[in-house]
């Protein structure tokens, strides 16, 4: 019996001795992870520091609470600042790679450009997400929930925007040369309309990014694109709110940086398109008799006898198309100086 006990107690010194050195391995490994991440963002000009950090879980699991983060990042275009009051990052000890984080107190980012009283501001109440390997490839998968997302745009005409939930989900090889995305944006408000009103029930989109820019401004971008970078979106769809209208298609970006595509148009009751486009002034009053013309052509009645809208949404030309109709104009993404 004692012989039996003093091997139990040698193997359970063992596992708790292995178990520790584990623990402080992973747990070391993870510092370095984020001192040289601290320092990779240092060489490409932003500057990221961390008022405190601090480290628990032993034995099972591993966690690092980072507070008083802030982010920034000066170029010729502007100033980007950032704000993370609490960020949480942590890990099962023996499944190190999947690593979840969130962050429950809001956070804040401002963009204010340069010789220019326009800013951007964007908050977002809490975010959590999981950073793990891709399933049966080689590669990262990230995932992300942000909630009570707001925007607000300064300048000339401000406007402000709101999303009740904003998720993506990236897809990076090992090289992180590229990434898949799909994104999703639910229940958004704007304090302008956007082709159909102020309330869009949903906006997806899933695609490719190749290279990932490393610069975010907008001359970085305007010249990641000059150099080849592309941004395609192989599926998007939008759900509009009150119209009762949805659309889906492929969309990229023209060499003006402007969104150019085609989407399918499905929509019903399509006469309140026209109503909205002359609310606009999209559609002057002497065009409106031309324009029920051009969407009665493409309207049929469904078998419960409401008139239905099935054509093409084009982006092409700076424009916006829904069949012969022009809705609006389509402004550059971004715009260098």
């Amino acid at each position: 019996m004692r012989l039996w006990l003093t091997v139990l107690g040698l193997v359970a010194l063992v596992v708790i001795a292995a178990s520790s050195i584990w623990w402080l391995f992973i747990a070391s490994f993870g510092d370095r992870q984020i001192e040289d991440f601290i320092a990779r963002a240092a060489k490409d000009g932003t500057a990221i520091t961390v008022a405190e950090q601090e480290r628990s879980g032993f034995p099972f699991d591993v966690r690092w609470q980072l507070r008083g983060i802030t982010v920034s990042r000066q170029s010729p275009d502007g100033n980007l600042t950032g704000e993370i009051p609490e960020l949480l990052v942590e890990a099962v000890a023996w499944r190190p790679q999947h690593l979840a984080f969130s962050a429950d107190k809001p956070q804040s980012w401002q963009w204010q450009a340069a010789g220019a009283n326009a800013g951007r501001n964007y908050t977002a109440q809490s975010i959590n997400g999981l950073v793990e390997p891709q399933d049966g490839k080689s590669g990262w998968r990230m995932t992300a929930a942000l909630q009570a997302v707001n925007w607000r745009v300064d300048g000339a005409e401000p406007a402000d925007g709101a999303a009740s939930e904003v998720f993506a989900e990236i897809l990076l090889p090992l090289d992180r040369r590229s990434a898949d995305f799909d994104i999703k944006l639910n229940q958004v408000k704007l304090s302008g309309p956007l082709v159909f009103g102020r309330y869009v029930e949903s906006v997806s989109a899933r695609g490719n990014i190749n290279p990932i820019p490393k610069d975010l401004t907008p001359t970085g971008l305007t010249e990641w694109q000059q150099a080849g970078g592309t941004l395609s979106v192989k599926q998007s769809a939008i759900m509009f709110g009150a119209l009762q209208a949805g659309a889906n298609g492929d969309v990229a970006l023209d060499q003006a940086m402007r969104p150019a595509g085609k989407m399918q148009l499905h929509v019903n009751n399509p006469e309140a398109i026209l109503t909205i486009a002359t609310r606009e002034g999209w559609i002057k009053p002497d065009q409106l008799g031309y324009a029920q013309i051009g969407v009665g052509l493409f309207s049929r009645r469904n078998a419960s006898g409401v008139n239905e809208l099935n054509t093409n949404m084009e982006m092409r030309g700076g424009g916006l198309w829904v069949g012969p109709i022009r809705l609006a104009n389509l402004m550059p993404l971004v715009k260098a100086r």
